[in-house]
């Protein structure tokens, strides 16, 4: 069952770990706010050109969560981490890098297009897959900080590039089982990636289809930021050995269509801000969390849940929704907008209807999902973690029960992994118990 989108305090989050972007940032930023985006989850990779300074007013507004993220091998860390630490707070996250551009058709915004998208299959979607237009130097030598990204680069390679394969994704954060590469996820059972058709989709042998909406991939910018940026050490942070060769640059330096269509859009998005009166800081202030609409939708959500006479049956399939209103009012106390006592009050009711749709009726991907959020909810001090705790002992002894009994042969390999990664919960669980009695 769909979350009430007035419950999430952002509706499209991008996440991305960013490195040395001083020249780059504030075009990136403003494009992608635009565009549709409410909030940055920016991993900082070990910046040494002080890009901060340019995005701290971002920040200072709530626009911007900066995060000092050093390290080898830390792109699928930051993703993990970002999911871990945000899904509740965002309907949408976006998992791109900061020389990539979202470019939405027919001038919708980004939530708007992939609205329509999940809307084709709203029972199995965890993410929307969109591909690359990979654009070219220009052919120009030199860099010029003068002007933008979008206006310095407007050739691209052709659609049936191979490297148009190429895709990152749009997606439902609680949906996420785990990244373990920068490109996709990997999500709970039942859900998937899907492309702007709405068809499931694996691997990335589709070429790439842009009738909604595209990512602009400026992998090589001039000859000389190519050789600054990429060809230098700490430019990539997937792996130790981390720069690029003169290779890659002369693999996608291709300039083969001009396409100017993400500034056609760009400015589209501007005028209609400029209808709109206000200009650009009012723009900027009314992107600030409507802290009365999160708190309205709360409310709503949870308030039915203290009928008496409310049947177990209305709690069937609520388990994300229920988990959102726990961790939203959690964070509502944090920030001040609840007291203490209003915080505790709706941060219990919805522990209680958590415990409530464990009985009611749940997926595999429910359960999952629960689970995750087990090291948060075991801390809390509420009678229904209580209930929880020992509801989930029974809980996951049928999931691997049903797991083990999903096994025909040795390829189920994966089957094992997660059979054993919950027996150990299970036993977590068990001690917990022990520990709180003795």
């Amino acid at each position: 069952m769909e979350v009430d989108k007035n419950l999430f305090l952002y509706d499209v989050a991008v996440v991305a770990l960013t490195y040395n972007e001083r020249n780059y940032i504030k075009e990136w930023l403003d494009y992608h706010l635009l565009s549709g985006v409410d909030h940055f989850y920016l991993y900082d990779h070990e910046s040494t050109d002080n890009y901060r300074e340019i995005s701290r007013p971002y920040e200072e507004k709530g626009l911007v969560t900066d995060k000092y993220y050093p390290g080898k091998v830390k792109h699928i860390a930051a993703f993990n981490d970002a999911v871990k630490n945000f899904k509740f707070f965002c309907r949408y996250m976006t998992f791109i890098d900061d020389d990539e551009f979202l470019l939405p058709k027919h001038n919708k915004t980004i939530g708007e297009v992939i609205d329509d998208v999940f809307s084709l299959h709203p029972n199995y979607t965890g993410a929307l897959r969109v591909y690359w237009h990979c654009f070219g130097s220009n052919n120009l030598e030199k860099a010029d900080y003068s002007k933008g990204v979008l206006e310095r680069f407007t050739r691209r390679a052709p659609d049936d590039y191979v490297h148009n394969r190429g895709l990152k994704v749009i997606a439902n954060p609680r949906k996420i089982k785990y990244w373990d590469n920068p490109h996709d996820a990997y999500y709970y059972e039942g859900n998937y990636p899907v492309d702007e058709s709405g068809e499931i989709t694996v691997g990335m042998s589709k070429l790439a289809t842009a009738e909604k909406i595209i990512l602009n991939h400026y992998c090589v910018k001039s000859k000389e930021e190519f050789v600054e940026r990429k060809m230098k050490v700490n430019s990539n942070p997937d792996v130790y050995s981390s720069s690029r060769q003169w290779d890659y640059f002369e693999d996608h330096d291709r300039n083969d269509v001009f396409d100017d269509e993400i500034l056609k859009y760009r400015d589209a998005r501007r005028d209609a801000l400029n209808l709109q009166g206000g200009g650009w800081q009012s723009f900027l202030n009314n992107k600030k969390i409507n802290y009365s609409r999160v708190l309205n939708a709360l409310l709503q959500n949870l308030l039915p849940t203290i009928n008496s006479n409310v049947p177990p049956q209305f709690f069937a399939g609520k388990m994300e929704i229920f988990l959102t209103c726990r961790a939203v009012a959690n964070h509502l106390a944090k920030v001040k907008i609840l007291d203490e006592s209003s915080g505790k009050f709706f941060e219990e009711l919805a522990l209680k209807a958590i415990y409530k749709t464990l009985s009611a009726g749940m997926t595999f991907a429910d359960a999952r999902l629960l689970i995750s959020e087990i090291s948060t909810l075991l801390t809390l001090d509420y009678p229904a973690v209580e209930q929880i705790r020992g509801a989930l002992i029974k809980i996951i002894s049928q999931m691997t029960e049903t797991l083990r009994l999903s096994i025909q042969d040795v390829s189920h390999f994966h089957l094992w992994r997660d059979i054993v990664e919950l027996e150990n919960i299970l036993n977590l669980l068990k001690a917990f118990d022990n520990y709180k009695h003795k």
